[in-house]
């Protein structure tokens, strides 16, 4: 094993329990509901207020992006459509490929208020061979390989069924950040070549070279974790020019806390008074270290970006 290949998996093992765990305490807290986030965490915690805050926003862009995403794949402009509505994605081709997903409860949160009758499942199929441990099922397929080689992830999708014609949402959270520019991009440029109806959303860190930014790539790279991407792409704009180089179409990026602000009155009301913030200024300025990016290709993708109405 090549040290570069235990350093990222160092990264998984460190980064993602400690990210979940997170998830888990802002969501019983009731900043939002996960009833299987917890399954993902081997230990109970606490976090502050400002910790919890963050994930819920981060949380919250997330869902945001897949709901519409899913509205624009079948079409619905009823206003009156429920968020079930638009994950049950009946009779649709529309894919999600979740990047960095071992500890993501994202599919079971959808499958959950798709009610799907589990009758109709077919029993649930378990792959070790080599040491790649995947989990396929009819709607849920997890995969283990080194997304750095695009040829092994693009073999490991096609396994999985994935349609390369189909309408597509990429998501990652904190992924690319944590390898080299030219191997993210040669992720972010792969995924628009071979998806031409497809939206690549990522969620990262932003502004190294302010004190806050400083300190918080060092406590980071202490934890064996390093930003390896993150002085190539330091703020919106060049995580922009990073995806239109890569032939994505159009690309829209703000900090996280543009994106809060941009969220309704009566939600961001009914976060306040989940928990006392004292931190304010503090809460603020670490929203603005994180930006939210979409992508879109082609015509059809461009169809997608013009029904996602996000908050900005």
């Amino acid at each position: 094993m090549t040290h570069e290949v235990e350093r990222l998996e160092s990264t998984s093992d460190t980064c993602s329990p400690a990210i979940a765990l997170c998830k888990s305490i802002a969501s019983s807290k009731g900043y939002y509901q996960d009833p299987f986030i917890h399954v993902f965490v081997s230990r109970s915690g606490s976090r502050p207020p400002l910790i919890n805050r963050g994930h819920y926003a981060r949380v919250t862009a997330v869902r945001n992006v897949i709901f519409q995403f899913l509205e624009a794949c079948g079409n619905n402009s009823d206003d009156s459509s429920s968020e079930s509505d638009l994950a049950h994605g009946q009779n649709l081709r529309e894919q999600i490929v979740i990047l960095g997903s071992g500890l993501d409860s994202t599919f079971f949160y959808l499958k959950n208020m798709s009610k799907i009758d589990e009758s109709e499942e077919p029993e649930t199929e378990v792959d070790d061979k080599e040491g790649d441990l995947g989990l396929r099922t009819r709607e849920y397929t997890l995969l283990s390989c080194d997304m750095r080689n695009c040829q092994e992830l693009e073999a490991a999708l096609g396994s999985a069924g994935v349609d390369f014609s189909a309408p597509t949402l990429f998501i990652s959270e904190c992924v690319l950040i944590y390898m080299k520019p030219a191997e993210g991009t040669r992720i972010i440029e792969w995924a628009a070549n071979l998806f031409p109806c497809s939206i690549f959303f990522t969620y990262e860190q932003i502004h190294p070279h302010d004190p806050f930014g400083k300190v918080m790539a060092q406590n980071i790279s202490l934890r064996g974790c390093p930003l390896l991407s993150f002085e190539a792409y330091p703020d919106c704009d060049s995580q922009k020019q990073r995806y239109l180089e890569a032939t994505w179409e159009t690309c829209e990026a703000i900090s996280m806390q543009d994106f809060y602000d941009g969220l309704p009155e009566e939600e961001k009301s009914r976060v306040a008074k989940i928990e006392w913030l004292d931190e304010i200024e503090e809460w603020k300025m670490i929203q603005q270290h994180y930006c939210f990016i979409l992508a879109t290709k082609d015509a059809e993708g461009r169809k997608l970006w013009a029904n996602l109405k996000i908050s900005t």
